[in-house]
């Protein structure tokens, strides 16, 4: 029975969106019932099949009308019970690492982040602003483990904008929201590993600033947990593409932002903590340099200090030996 729900994941029609959901419920059950099918699970090839049912979904978004069976449905619940088979994928997947060490290596060996960076896109899923939002509360509820992290993007970004795209939620109510979903339902990181996938998929929706901000804040949030997570990050090489995003934010953002700076200083001095290699160190004197005939300067400077002077260990910048 548990072998027939796997295989039924990956070779069921895929314009079957009712006996995927049912299959994928099944797994979660059995997971629930007995600890040791996500060892089955894992030798059943689970994790090929959960990569293939996203494969399955590839132009879903953009010809939704392949998966109307009767004539009282429509689009946009369409589109919901799409976004609820990418919930349940990612529901079923986080619940089989859980906790699970053999089966968090066989899934990087076997599958890995990347691969399911590559179907996430192919989905054509961040191309819809209104699916954006969810999937990236699927993505931090797999990283977190907690569900409340499902809904965030939702909560935090209005689907509709003022004129000349301006967003309704100031960056202010953006940053204390965040704080407060945070902290009312402790979340914290649980799986490093997808942060870089998160990241690379921020950048393509980097052009919805006010998703794309809410997702940075979200991400340094959560890297404030524990010093170890801080210094993992580093070793997914998340603080040069961070620093990257931050530079250019504000530059593009200085009178945006200078309502609200003590917030901005807050937030984007926070990646120095996390300790910075020689390449990170290496952008921020080119910054520098490049940037000399502004006000830039005063800002990275202060950045440096910033890192030397707030830790509360010794004074410091982190060198990576393995770098040279």
């Amino acid at each position: 029975m548990f072998s027939e729900a796997i295989d039924s994941i990956q070779y069921v029609s895929r314009d079957n969106l009712d006996l995927c959901l049912g299959a994928l419920h099944a797994i979660k059950k059995s997971f629930e019932s007995d600890a040791s099918t996500r060892d089955a699970f894992r030798r059943e090839g689970g994790f090929t099949s959960l990569v293939s049912k996203i494969v399955g979904l590839k132009g879903a978004f953009e010809e939704p009308q392949r998966y109307i069976h009767n004539k009282n449905a429509n689009i946009e619940a369409i589109h919901d019970k799409i976004v609820l088979v990418l919930q349940n994928v990612f529901s079923v997947l986080t619940k089989s690492l859980h906790q699970h060490e053999i089966n968090k290596h066989c899934f990087i060996k076997d599958v890995g982040y990347e691969a399911v960076e590559n179907v996430i896109i192919l989905t054509d899923a961040l191309s819809h602003k209104h699916i954006t939002e969810p999937l990236f509360g699927i993505l931090f509820y797999f990283a977190s483990e907690n569900e409340a992290m499902l809904d965030l993007f939702i909560t935090a970004t209005p689907n509709s904008v003022g004129s000349n795209d301006v967003p309704l939620i100031s960056e202010t109510d953006i940053i204390y929201f965040i704080e407060l979903k945070l902290n009312e339902s402790i979340v914290f990181i649980a799986s490093l590993e997808i942060m870089p996938l998160i990241l690379r998929l921020q950048d393509i929706v980097s052009v919805n600033v006010q998703l794309s901000q809410t997702i940075l804040y979200t991400l340094f949030s959560l890297s404030q947990g524990s010093r170890g997570k801080q210094i993992k990050l580093n070793k997914f090489e998340l603080i040069l593409p961070l620093l990257e995003r931050l530079f250019i934010y504000e530059q593009t953002q200085r009178m945006q932002m200078s309502n609200n700076k003590e917030i901005f200083d807050e937030y984007h001095k926070k990646p120095d903590k996390y300790g910075v290699s020689s390449s990170e160190l290496c952008y921020i004197f080119k910054k520098l340099y490049a940037n000399k005939g502004d006000d830039s300067p005063k800002y990275i400077l202060d950045l440096i200090l910033h890192e030397i002077s707030s830790s509360r260990w010794r004074g410091f910048i982190q060198f990576n030996s393995h770098n040279g």
